[in-house]
């Protein structure tokens, strides 16, 4: 269970477009891998139901 002072994060795929975990260092969908480079942002509390 995470903290609740932590921020869920979020990256999308520039690969396949699949919107993945920040937790996740590869796309479970194409493989593709999380460059340190590749842009993260902040998961919508509504969106995480």
């Amino acid at each position: 269970m995470d903290s609740p002072g932590e921020k869920e994060t979020r990256w999308i795929c520039p690969a396949c477009g699949l919107l993945c975990d920040g937790k996740w260092k590869v796309c479970p969908a194409c493989d593709y891998i999380r460059e340190d480079g590749d842009e993260l942002f902040e998961a919508d509390p509504a969106e995480l139901g």
